[in-house]
């Protein structure tokens, strides 16, 4: 198989159908596994499936007047590796963080969602 490594250059956060220029994403994709270990495992532990989640991060500076979001709103993210390898994750925004510094080149803003809902948790 050949070595295909990407770059954050090629990256892109879509919330709803709107691109944002934020400069960096994260994503931890996450499932609950629970410990149903018992007398029959014969020695072994057991674990059953059970619920599938993300966290998400986004960053960027912050454009006056087009970045307009609501703290418990739903919104659908799609966050791109490249413009072929996306996720998409409906989600709840949780957190609205700013970075304001007098010294700095521009403000920054800092969007925390949780996913809300089904979508794909791997990546390709």
């Amino acid at each position: 198989m050949p070595f295909n490594p990407l770059s954050g250059v090629t990256g892109h956060v879509k919330i709803a159908t709107n691109s944002y220029a934020f400069t960096k994403f994260t994503i931890a994709m996450k499932i609950k596994i629970g410990d149903v270990s018992n007398f029959t495992g014969q020695g072994y532990e057991q674990y059953v499936v059970g619920l599938t989640g993300a966290k998400i991060d986004v960053e960027g500076p912050y454009d006056q007047g087009q970045m307009i979001f609501a703290l418990g709103n739903s919104y659908s993210l799609e966050l791109g590796f490249t413009a072929a390898v996306t996720v998409v994750v409906p989600c709840t925004l949780e957190t609205i963080d700013f970075d304001v510094d007098v010294t700095a080149p521009a403000d920054k803003l800092k969007l925390g969602f949780q996913s809300n809902g089904l979508f794909t948790a791997g990546v390709g």
